[in-house]
């Protein structure tokens, strides 16, 4: 048996000098594809904040400070994303975890307009350190059936629709400026509080899914965009955890999903939707029986300094879709 780690010197620093060590325990910890692995620090890395816990000089946890512009009610702001929240299995249920998160709490809490979000695992762990539920998500699971006379559905419905899928990677930056405005001027109407969109958001965003077998997908109706999706591919089923309604509507975002799951030859689908515009559960379309439960949703901390605004003001008017 290990002999049971003493923790009371643990030491909390920034730092990437054990940048390697840090990927390494990522590896063991995190179940993501070596691709999405290689692409995070390889590119995330190299412009995020990373707090990391010490025994002796031996890293056994860390945080993930990622910042991203985000627009709170009219002005923009550097917001901070937490992920990769991390302990080595042996040094677990030692107070580590909740140290790392503490320190990131009282470092950011000079923070005058942004805020510190996250996409828990277990809320309730957050919601002891301050966190509170600003954005909700559902999500719809089904299984493809590979019937005649269900594809044939589903491909007869996508004609009829009007609808066209175009791929990221076709955008030129010219392409994905236009598509920024687009998607930021939709957001604005309906959201107060988004991430801004950005070519380079995009690229990135390009990249984290095309190392994971998938792609990023445009929706329009005619010349108009109507909505986005993104997705990763893992064992035949298809993760669409992006899904942004701009002009369309659920059913369109769905028959555009399921009709790029048949195309990839998928098993199934697990989609993620903002919780305020799935109004049916559960789903019964194109032949095939949709079921929803909670998805992980969103939660924000508000730093101390920050007296313009509150969980309870950017509930129900906050959009985040799942970002790294």
């Amino acid at each position: 048996m290990d002999e049971v780690p003493d923790t009371t010197d643990i030491r909390l620093e920034y730092t990437k000098k054990d940048i390697g060590t840090l990927k390494e325990m990522w590896e063991d910890i995190f179940n993501d594809p070596d691709e999405f692995t290689e692409y995070y620090f390889d590119e995330v890395c190299t412009r995020n904040k990373i707090l990391v816990a010490y025994d002796g000089e031996m890293p056994v946890g860390m945080v993930h400070l990622n910042t991203y512009s985000v627009t709170v009610f009219g002005d923009v702001v550097d917001c901070i994303y937490i992920v990769g929240v991390a302990v080595r299995y042996k040094y677990r249920n030692k107070g580590i975890m909740k140290s790392m998160l503490k320190k990131v709490i009282e470092d950011t809490n000079n923070l005058t307009k942004g805020f510190l979000f996250l996409m828990p695992e277990q809320k309730e762990y957050y919601t002891g350190l301050g966190f509170k539920s600003v954005y909700d998500t559902l999500v719809v699971e089904c299984n493809i059936k590979y019937e005649d006379e269900v594809e044939e559905r589903i491909f007869r419905e996508f004609e009829a629709s009007g609808l066209g899928i175009s791929n990221l990677s076709e955008y030129d930056r010219d392409g994905l400026l236009k598509l920024s405005q687009v998607v930021n001027e939709f957001l604005d109407a309906e959201y107060p509080v988004h991430s801004v969109r950005s070519p380079e958001y995009f690229d990135h965003m390009l990249k984290e899914h095309r190392c994971q077998n998938g792609d990023v997908c445009v929706v329009k109706s005619g010349q108009d965009v109507v909505g986005l999706f993104s997705y990763d591919i893992y064992d035949g089923v298809l993760y669409a955890e992006r899904v942004e309604l701009l002009a369309g509507n659920v059913d369109d975002m769905l028959i555009c999903i399921v009709r790029t799951a048949l195309f990839n030859a998928c098993v199934g689908c697990v989609i993620t939707l903002p919780a305020d515009k799935v109004t049916r559960a559960p789903l019964d379309i194109y032949g095939m029986e949709m079921q929803i439960s909670e998805g992980h949703g969103i939660m924000a901390y508000i730093p101390q300094n920050n007296t313009g605004i509150s969980c309870e003001k950017l509930t129900g008017r906050t959009f985040f879709d799942e970002i790294v």
